[in-house]
C-alpha cells in the first residue's frame, strides 16, 4: 500500500560459452487498482489520495530533471504527508518513478498533451501523435507499481464538440494498451458542457 511497498527484484541473466555475459535486474511490485462509482481501490481497499501536481522546474536551475531537487521535493512531500502526485504535464525522468516505487508513492502519469485549446487541434495528425506518446509512456512506465492511473491530457478545450470523438479514440487506444489502471484527464470545463468527461474513469 502507499508508504509501505513490497518490491520484488526480477533478474534476467544472459549466458554464453564463456559464462555470464550480462545481467538485467528490474524492481517491480504486484498490486491492483480499481475505480468504482464512489471510491478508488488499491488492492481492494479504499485509498484517499493526498496529492500534488509537480513541475520539473526551479527558480535556481531552470526546467528539466535535477537529482538534487528530486531529493528535496520528495522530502517536502514526506513532510506535507503527501502520498500521491501527478506528473504535470509530461512523463518525468524514470528516476522519479523508481523512488516512488521504493517509497510507496502513488503516481498519476500524464502524457504531454497540453495547450489543446483550439478546435483545429483535434485533427487526425494530432490524434496519431497523441496515440504515439501514449504508447511510449505506457511501454516505459507499465512495470512501475507506483503508477496507478494514466492521465490523457491537461485542461484541453473539451467543451468544443470536436473534442468528444477525438478523446473517445484517445481513451479507446489507451484501454487497448492497459486494462489494469483507471484513466483520467484534467478538465477545466463544466461537467455539463464537457464532451470528453464521459470517457474517463476518474473525474479530475
Amino acid at each position: 500500500g502507499p508508504g509501505h511497498p513490497s518490491l520484488y527484484t526480477y533478474q534476467v541473466t544472459l549466458l554464453g560459452d564463456a559464462g555470464i555475459l550480462d545481467v538485467y535486474r528490474l524492481k517491480a511490485g504486484i498490486r491492483t487498482v480499481k475505480a468504482t462509482e464512489k471510491q478508488l481501490l488499491l488492492n481492494g481497499k479504499p485509498v484517499y489520495l493526498k496529492g500534488v501536481n509537480r513541475h520539473e522546474d526551479s527558480d535556481l536551475r531552470g526546467k528539466g530533471f535535477d537529482s538534487t531537487l528530486l531529493v528535496r521535493d520528495y522530502n517536502l512531500m514526506d513532510w506535507m504527508n503527501v502520498n500521491a502526485f501527478r506528473t504535470s504535464h509530461y512523463p518525468y525522468d524514470e528516476q522519479w518513478l523508481n523512488i516512488a516505487d521504493e517509497r510507496g508513492y502513488l503516481v498519476i502519469d500524464e502524457t504531454p498533451a497540453v495547450g489543446m485549446w483550439e478546435a483545429q487541434v483535434f485533427n487526425p495528425k494530432t490524434l496519431q501523435h497523441h496515440k504515439n506518446v501514449l504508447e511510449e509512456m505506457y511501454l516505459r512506465d507499465k512495470n512501475h507499481p507506483s503508477v496507478i492511473m494514466w492521465s490523457m491530457a491537461n485542461e484541453p478545450a473539451s467543451d468544443i464538440p470536436q473534442a468528444g470523438p477525438y478523446f473517445e479514440k484517445v481513451f479507446q487506444h489507451m484501454r487497448s494498451l492497459d486494462q489494469t489502471r483507471p484513466l483520467t484527464f484534467v478538465s477545466c470545463k463544466d461537467y455539463d458542457t464537457d464532451h470528453a468527461m464521459q470517457y474517463t474513469d476518474v473525474i479530475a
